[in-house]
């Protein structure tokens, strides 16, 4: 569920513990620098649970900078779930709060 619509925070499970998952400019940027411009098509053919643990770091670093690698990997949230989460996320990052435009989603089918 969307906290700010237009910041696109999404609150999120982790470890029993509310979070809110947030891809800014500076975390799809860190996200892309870190694991390749490809990432974003990749990870939804074959997901792999270290990468989406680093997706997730990256969209942790504004409200959870402490959350590391490690302690995500630990509480090993479920994957599909997990990338449903990143892809609303990610979803409000680039289209904005109104989501895929109805053109898109059309011609995706």
């Amino acid at each position: 569920m969307a906290d700010n619509k237009y910041t696109g925070d999404i609150d999120f499970v982790l470890g029993g513990e509310p979070v809110k998952l947030r891809y800014d400019y500076a975390a799809i940027a860190s996200m892309q620098s870190n694991l390749g411009n490809a990432i974003l098509q990749d990870i939804f053919k074959d997901p792999n649970p270290e990468l989406v643990a680093k997706m997730l770091i990256a969209g942790l670093q504004k409200h959870h900078p402490a959350i590391t690698l490690d302690r995500i990997m630990e509480f090993s949230p479920p994957i599909l779930p997990t990338l449903q989460v990143i892809d609303a996320a990610l979803t409000v990052a680039y289209y904005g709060p109104e989501g895929l435009p109805k053109d898109s989603e059309k011609k995706a089918r």
